[in-house]
């Protein structure tokens, strides 16, 4: 399998076995009164608390004030504690046995810490784990005020879900070498610097969450590799330098469907990258760039939309990158610029209403300085006419600002209908080749049809490394299906697949990453074999007739004189 253009090998978590048997939680109003006076100071005051609205496809900037005024779902029940803080596989069972905490630290059976409050001291993590490989999941708690609200170091095999961290005196969520590790559903705001920062981890998932109104960046991941950003709603954050998501020295990263909005700076940076993925976001309002893509190789910039940013898109100093099918509009400068770069590509994106007043060079709505660029059937709002022989294609090309002298010779009459993609669903458990038995659960991350279409998904399994292939279930909806390995053979040669389809037939698959065996327990024989003879004569029914006759015989002679 491929790890490189949907992030493949993202997270490997069966702990989140749990994730979708998790009942929807519900607003206690009373203590969500009492938690917002609670934390209502200065920094926070007047703000949302959150959102209670899984985020399914991407949000328009007509659907934004509706959103940011729901409140995030807070638990009914919860239990003031104290900071936590875990080192080790041995610690963390014996923590959890004082505390009763759920769990053994197994992949069906992860330790849960779960509805807990913890408030301060300012200078102390409030969750702190080491150096553990333990399944485990923190969930509905409510961590404030603390120097960091959940911090993983040397840690694998954790889900982070359905917590509430805000005015921590550092970052709200941090992982430092840790691995497989999803951060789902979060409410994460009003830290002093990022929301999450993902720090030399590989393989993990940012999904789901609310991030507003922290001092440094929504997300930031730092020389972290193979890692799936996705669905988040991510606004207001920085005041200065900083924004929505930064991506530095970052490989095989996808960054997809995210809203990114009011950011103080930037919605995507893109920093010393290779193969960033950057699809379907929702990225607007911000003071320097929708997004830039700086010393970096490779970026696939596909189906995003860019609105009211000083530059829509902007590639420096990068090479080999793919603008493809995306929506720019209204931005003060540019809405494409591209910056001592080379081999870059921009074909069918929409471009409207850009550097409108000539802010920059003249009033074209893209720049190009570098070298072999390659910028065709882009749709200009600006250039569309004559068409003499009613091709769709403007006779005359569309010049591009900069001293590379570029044009677009194929201009659209008409703008580039949506494209129609749909992303890879990437399989999250089973990957790490070991052994299973009894129900075990798949999970995978769902797709996302760029036209909105509805998506099936088919789950098969292999016993012979992928020769041949066997339904276990199709047409389903969700992302998650428990499957009962007792109906299989044992083997050491097993793979599952998810087949993604949407309702207009167009599909994705991928396969876990390695093999892996299923080896369930052969039951007691309740029966002893038969061996028949050719007329059909069963010797077992022969023998215990015989067997009778003795004892029968034996019971007389006993009774005999």
């Amino acid at each position: 399998m491929r790890r490189g253009n949907d992030v493949k090998r993202v997270n490997r978590l069966l702990i989140i076995i749990l994730l979708f048997e998790l009942t929807s939680w519900t607003i206690g109003h009373e203590l969500h009164h009492n938690l917002v006076n609670e934390v209502s100071n200065e920094k926070i005051q007047g703000e949302p608390f959150g959102y209670d609205k899984p985020i399914s496809s991407m949000i328009r900037v007509s659907d934004v004030k509706n959103i940011v005024q729901t409140s995030a779902p807070v638990l009914t029940q919860y239990f003031n504690h104290a900071p936590i803080s875990i080192d080790g596989n041995a610690d963390f069972t014996t923590q959890a046995g004082v505390e009763n905490w759920s769990g053994d630290g197994t992949p069906s059976n992860p330790i849960v810490i779960d509805g807990l409050n913890i408030t301060g001291p300012p200078e102390s993590v409030l969750i702190k784990i080491n150096n553990t490989n333990l399944y485990f999941q923190i969930s509905n708690c409510i961590l404030g005020e603390g120097f960091i609200g959940i911090d993983l170091d040397y840690v694998s095999n954790g889900l982070i879900e359905k917590n509430i961290i805000y005015n921590s005196n550092d970052i709200g969520i941090t992982l430092w070498v840790s691995h497989n590790i999803t951060i789902i559903s979060n409410s994460i705001f009003a830290n002093d610097r990022d929301g999450i920062l993902v720090y030399y981890s590989d393989d993990n998932v940012v999904q789901e969450n609310s991030i507003y109104n922290n001092d440094d960046d929504g997300i930031r991941l730092l020389y972290a590799d193979f890692n799936l950003v996705k669905n988040n709603i991510i606004h207001n954050n920085s005041a200065g330098l900083h924004g929505g998501i930064l991506l530095r020295g970052t490989h095989n990263t996808s960054v997809t469907g995210n809203t990114i909005f009011n950011n103080g700076w930037y919605g995507i940076w893109s920093d010393h990258t290779n193969v960033a993925n950057l699809h379907l976001n929702n990225i607007f309002n911000h003071s320097a760039q929708g997004m830039r893509i700086y010393s970096s190789n490779t970026a696939q910039i596909l189906g995003n939309v860019l609105t009211n940013n000083t530059n829509g898109i902007m590639v420096y100093e990068s090479d080999n990158s793919f603008i493809n099918s995306n929506t720019i509009d209204n931005c003060v400068e540019h809405g494409i610029f591209l910056d001592s770069s080379s081999n870059n590509s921009v074909t069918y994106n929409n471009l409207k209403g850009n550097n409108p007043t000539g802010f920059v060079l003249g009033d074209l709505q893209a720049f190009d300085n570098g070298a072999d660029n390659v910028f065709m059937y882009n749709y200009w709002h600006d250039w569309t006419s004559p068409d003499d022989n009613d091709d769709g294609i403007v006779d005359v090309p569309y010049l591009i600002d900069g001293s590379a002298n570029n044009q677009d010779p194929f201009p659209l009459v008409f703008p580039n209908p949506p494209f129609h993609f749909l992303t890879v669903p990437i399989v999250l458990s089973l990957n790490d080749g070991e052994t299973y038995s009894g129900d075990v659960p798949i999970y995978w991350t769902g797709s996302i049809d760029s036209l909105g279409h509805s998506v099936t998904y088919r789950i098969s399994y292999s016993a012979d490394n992928g020769t041949t292939w066997v339904t276990l279930e199709s047409g389903f909806v969700t992302t998650s299906y428990d499957w009962d390995t007792t109906t299989v053979p044992n083997g050491i040669n097993y793979l599952v697949k998810i087949n993604a389809s949407c309702s207009e037939g167009l599909w994705e698959a991928d396969t876990s990453d390695n093999n892996f065996a299923i080896d369930n327990p052969t039951p007691p024989s309740t029966s002893t074999t038969t061996t028949t003879t050719s007329t059909g004569t069963s010797w077992n029914g022969l023998l215990s007739f015989l067997y009778i006759g003795l004892i029968l015989a034996w019971r007389r002679s006993k009774k005999s004189p």
